[in-house]
């Protein structure tokens, strides 16, 4: 889910535990710890609590930028999508200390467009 970012077979360094001392920046790409998964999830951060956020027919703005992954394309969401996301959306900012992830298929994916956001404590580290 992370193609053409990461290549099948590239070799990626986990820093376990980055982030009991360090912040989470926009754009890292984290391991995620996603319940029900026996391997975690590869995603990258994306938007960030107090971001301003909203939807414009199926596309997602993020502090007036239209979300876009690596190949500066632009993903799309479905109404579930949106509402899933929509939890997490008060006075058009995402909540404080919550980050929403994401590969980087543009329609669809294991990430915040299934399961929502996501706290600081689910993320087992970054990769580099």
């Amino acid at each position: 889910s992370m193609e053409p970012l990461i290549k099948p077979g590239q070799a990626l360094i986990l820093l376990e535990n980055y982030y009991q001392c360090n912040e989470v920046k926009r754009g890292e790409i984290v391991a995620y710890d996603h319940k029900g998964n026996i391997n975690p999830l590869i995603k990258r951060v994306m938007v960030m609590g107090g971001d301003n956020i909203l939807f414009i027919n199926d596309t997602l703005v993020v502090n007036g930028k239209v979300l876009k992954n690596s190949e500066e394309k632009e993903y799309e969401f479905s109404q579930k999508q949106q509402k899933m996301i929509g939890l997490y959306i008060k006075n058009n900012k995402l909540v404080k200390n919550a980050y929403l992830i994401f590969g980087e298929d543009l329609r669809f994916g294991l990430d915040s467009r299934t399961f929502g956001a996501v706290g600081k404590s689910g993320f087992l580290g970054k990769f580099e």
